[in-house]
């Protein structure tokens, strides 16, 4: 496995929509290097250390006494990350080229996300709340 990081200058790419037009040149062409099997991006490696301090609520949870809002880690990923990556997904899709600005918006939670907000539910087609978030798929 190899990681790289591009540092793109925000003159030239400050929508999220050119980034993405950035990458969706550049992903099939480094798929296209020999030797390459799988490639994704995202805006930060694992356990890079970003930050964000959103919240997410699923609709309909009741949060109990004392109990502090949930901030997941949030970041952008293509499709082709989890792939490359070898994470497998335990229910549901990986993120694929349905999933871009026009599309509704979806995530794709963990084990430990879903348990806490869906404890023995199935997760799929629910529905969570944060500015701009999306539905679970």
């Amino acid at each position: 496995m190899v990681t790289a990081s591009v540092g793109l200058p925000r003159s030239k790419y400050p929508k999220p929509e050119v980034l993405r037009d950035f990458m969706d040149r550049a992903l099939p062409a480094i798929r296209a290097i020999p030797g390459v099997s799988l490639a994704g991006a995202t805006e930060a490696i694992p356990l890079g250390g970003n930050h964000n301090d959103s919240v997410i609520l699923a609709e309909g949870y009741q949060m109990k006494s004392g109990e502090s809002l949930v901030s997941p880690l949030n970041i952008s990923v293509t499709p082709g990350y989890f792939e490359a990556l070898g994470i497998s997904m335990v229910r549901g899709r990986s993120f694929d080229d349905r999933d871009n600005e026009a599309a509704p918006r979806v995530i794709i939670v963990d084990e430990r996300l879903a348990q806490h907000f869906w404890p023995n539910q199935d997760p799929l087609g629910a529905v969570c709340t944060s500015p701009g978030t999306p539905r679970i798929f």
